[in-house]
């Protein structure tokens, strides 16, 4: 059969196809895109952990067509007490093979495919946006009601918000790859504000249905080429940050990773910075996904919180800590040309009861609690005191230099006479370890109970010095 041949007798096939299916799907149409409005509720309803209360899409008028049906309906949200309002219109072309979508030579099949328009409907709304369209895009809905939608942002300038295009892309439930990106974000006044300079977000989460409230199961990642924090008297500059992350449900336990990178500076202007370093965080964490699920259960059950919603946080908070987490910071680090200052954690706790604690006769029974766990400080001296004569130009200029060797070196003197300091004298080193035989060490050496005690007294009475008591 020739190529042309078979072009059109798909061409045919996919008109029958379209044509049936279209009346089909839009017999459909009115009860799944009910369903998509009230799921759509259901994530608005989230949105009160942010303050912004009554979010809904209301007022759904849906007229049905042969090949495609329209819908407008209107989005609003109080915040502040001022109660914000969008109209939407919606075109919605039927599936299996919706126009919009077959002139991009789209011909996987859809329920429908949505073009999305939305506008700024009462005063509160126009006086931020104006009355041109805020959002523009497209949704298509697969026949398992999964949405997945395509829509640009335009640019907004408000007196406190002000944005390049911003491109967003996913359903942004927990089971969908999502994605943003835009050029420029700014928030606040020309005095002071943050600014945020190519950001690009990508996610690719699932579900599990063992445990449903867990959100942000899978891989993610955030990139942002700068972010400039201005204030009156100061400016902080990370470049080039870098965040992945990803987190599993693995026989019952939530494995969490995060790795973070980026480049600091600091000083009164944009004209007059210094750089501090390379910042790095690389962290892991385990937890139970029972006890977490339960947590997370809590947290959603509560808008306004009263102090018996907070005791009943703290209660599932300290249930975590009774079913073994484990928490790891492989690398906490600031690196400058001088050196390096990091810090490491290891801790992981056995299950227990709080009684277990309670019933402890002396601190060192309570080490019981404790697999082998170990905290790991190293302060490279030069490398200090690069970053507070860095700090000391902005205070006294060459005045506070002097005060910074001043400071260094007796900071040297306090950690030779500890025991800290390294053989060389360029770095201050401690090492706390919990090791199997539940005794606590300090670069090696046990610890007895009378240090113990002697060491909690000291942060008892610092506690008390700082809140003034």
């Amino acid at each position: 059969m020739k190529k042309s041949t078979i072009a059109i007798s798909l061409v045919a096939a996919l008109g029958v196809a379209a044509v049936g299916g279209a009346w089909f799907t839009g017999s459909q149409i009115e009860q799944r895109y009910a369903q998509l409005i009230e799921n759509s509720n259901k994530e608005l309803k989230l949105l009160a952990q942010y303050n912004i209360e009554n979010a809904q899409i209301k007022d759904v008028v849906l007229t049905k067509g042969f090949f495609s049906s329209d819908v407008t309906y209107t989005v609003e949200g109080t915040y502040d007490g001022e109660t914000y309002q969008f109209s939407g219109k919606d075109k919605l072309h039927h599936g299996p093979f919706p126009l919009n979508r077959l002139a991009k030579l789209d011909l996987a099949p859809v329920l429908f495919s949505a073009e999305n328009h939305i506008f700024a409907a009462n005063e509160e709304t126009k006086t931020l946006f104006g009355q041109k369209e805020l959002i523009s895009g497209t949704t298509d809905v697969g026949y398992d009601g999964t949405p997945n939608s395509h829509y640009v942002i335009a640019p907004i300038n408000t007196s406190t918000i002000s944005s390049s295009e911003i491109k967003v892309s996913g359903n942004f439930s927990n089971t969908s790859k999502q994605s943003i990106q835009a050029d420029k974000i700014k928030i606040g006044t020309d005095e002071e504000n943050s600014i945020i300079s190519g950001l690009h977000y990508s996610a690719d989460f699932t579900s599990n249905s063992t445990y449903p409230r867990l959100t942000g199961i899978g891989p993610y990642s955030l990139n942002i080429d700068n972010l400039t924090i201005n204030g009156k008297d100061t400016v902080l500059v990370a470049d080039q940050i870098r965040i992945k992350g990803d987190s599993q449900v693995k026989n019952d336990r939530v494995d969490g990773t995060m790795d973070l990178q980026l480049d600091a500076k600091f000083g009164t202007n944009a004209n007059n910075l210094v750089k501090v370093g390379q910042f790095h965080s690389d962290l892991a964490m385990n937890l139970d996904a029972k006890t977490l699920e339960e947590f997370s259960a809590v947290i959603e059950q509560k808008k306004n919180m009263t102090e018996e919603d907070s005791i009943a946080i703290l209660e599932k908070e300290a249930d975590l800590l009774y079913h073994a987490p484990a928490f790891k910071l492989n690398d906490f680090s600031l690196t400058n040309e001088k050196g390096k200052q990091q810090l490491t954690v290891d801790i992981s706790l056995k299950p227990f009861k709080p009684e277990d604690v309670a019933q402890s006769q002396t601190i060192s029974e309570t080490f019981k609690i404790f697999n082998p766990s170990k905290i790991e400080l190293k302060i490279d001296l030069s490398s200090l005191e690069q970053i507070l004569s860095q700090a000391a130009k902005f205070d006294e200029g060459a005045k506070s230099e002097e005060l910074v060797k001043e400071q260094i070196e007796q900071i040297r003197q306090n950690a030779e006479q500890s025991g800290l300091l390294s053989k060389d004298g360029k770095q201050i080193h401690g090492l706390l370890e919990v090791r199997d035989d539940q005794k606590m060490y300090f670069n090696g050496e046990a610890v007895s109970e009378e240090q113990l005690q002697t060491a909690m007294l000291a942060i008892m009475f610092s506690g008390m010095s700082i809140f003034g008591h």
